[in-house]
């Protein structure tokens, strides 16, 4: 029986021990302007129309993001408590069509500065051709992925008639990709961007898990990670 008792609560210290380093994790994403993550789609997501919900996305990232900022049930005090509440806006590459990723970055624009917005763009190498109905890509590419790095973007949408201008620091922006696309990445990759680059993110959590491996669940107490 004691041995029974000591494997639940081996199995409910490493419970808490993965959910406070997990939500460490996603702390630790949002601290870049802007970062660079491959990642799957999520398998239950279905194509939807996009509009200007938040939390639609269908990448696993955005999947798990959302569920890791939304109301907080979680027993500890961490950092990520800092950031609960923050909107996630999402814009698939996949489906752009004639003035949708201008127009986005039109609504963009528009959005409350308060709490910080989430920019996820997801799917950037997978941008439609150009014809009658789709933007040139590569001009898509640099208002979506290549504009970022400047202190000030100053936007004219033909469609609208419209000007407006975006300041990239008042969001944290997230560029992603799918792992069967990251050829295509390298090819539309430019260094001058300045992303932080994560890659893929199921690699790069289980580095970081690995970090805190010996850790028991005090040891991360004293750390200040839980309390």
């Amino acid at each position: 029986m004691r041995i029974y008792i000591m494997s639940i609560l081996d199995s409910i210290h490493y419970a808490f021990k993965r959910r406070a380093l997990t939500e460490l994790f996603y702390y630790d994403l949002l601290g870049a302007n802007v970062t660079a993550i491959e990642t799957a789609i999520n398998p239950i997501w279905k194509k939807i129309s996009q509009t200007w919900h938040e939390n639609e996305g269908s990448s696993m990232f955005v999947c798990n993001l959302v569920d890791y900022l939304k109301i907080d049930n979680s027993p500890f005090y961490h950092p990520l408590k800092k950031e609960l509440g923050r909107p996630i806006y999402v814009l698939d590459c996949r489906y752009l069509c004639k003035f949708d990723a201008i127009g986005w970055l039109e609504g963009v624009a528009k959005l409350p500065l308060s709490p910080k917005p989430i920019l996820v763009i997801e799917n950037i190498t997978e941008l439609p051709d150009e014809d009658v109905n789709h933007d040139n890509p590569q001009y898509v590419r640099n208002i979506l992925m290549h504009s970022w790095k400047n202190l000030q973007n100053d936007f004219y949408n033909a469609h609208s008639g419209n000007s407006f201008s975006i300041i990239p620091e008042n969001y944290t922006i997230f560029i992603t990709w799918t792992p069967e696309n990251r050829q295509k990445l390298d090819k539309i990759w430019n260094p001058s961007d300045g992303f932080a680059w994560v890659g893929n993110l199921d690699e790069y959590y289980q580095k970081f898990m690995a970090e805190y491996k010996d850790c028991s669940v005090n040891d991360l107490k004293k750390q200040n990670i839980i309390s």
